[in-house]
């Protein structure tokens, strides 16, 4: 009789563990640090300096009519929330030679990145994922 509520107990238990099971748990990045492409092709690169967020334009695609450089810095930021930055984009025009800084309010979600202050092909672009 002790061997049939051993058995029963183990079936019992088997089937609760079965049951309950392992969720898998999704991690969603919602870190602006990395690469991201904008629509025109260029690309701006977020890197930790400190307590500030510095976005680097390293592929200009086209940007250098403006008067952008390689590595020149373009965004200097800093992390209000998860997945919300606020700070300052860099403005250049043909005409004028000094560039501006305009206030900037950046929104990431998983691989899109969003903003309210920059131009057409920064306002939304995509990160680039590591190789």
């Amino acid at each position: 009789m002790k061997t049939h509520y051993l058995l029963l107990s183990l079936l019992i238990l088997t089937m609760v563990m079965v049951g309950c099971g392992v969720k898998k748990q999704t991690v969603i990045n919602n870190s602006i640090i990395g690469s991201w492409e904008g629509c025109d092709g260029r690309v701006i690169t977020f890197t930790q300096e400190g307590d500030s967020i510095l976005g680097h334009y390293t592929k200009l695609n086209g940007l250098e009519r403006f008067g952008f450089t390689q590595n020149e810095i373009g965004y200097k930021l800093i992390r209000e929330s998860v997945g919300s930055y606020t700070g300052q984009v860099k403005w250049r025009a043909i005409n004028i030679k000094e560039p501006t800084w305009r206030a900037v309010k950046v929104s990431i979600h998983e691989n899109t990145y969003q903003d309210i202050g920059s131009d057409r092909c920064g306002r939304e672009m995509t990160r680039i994922k590591e190789k």
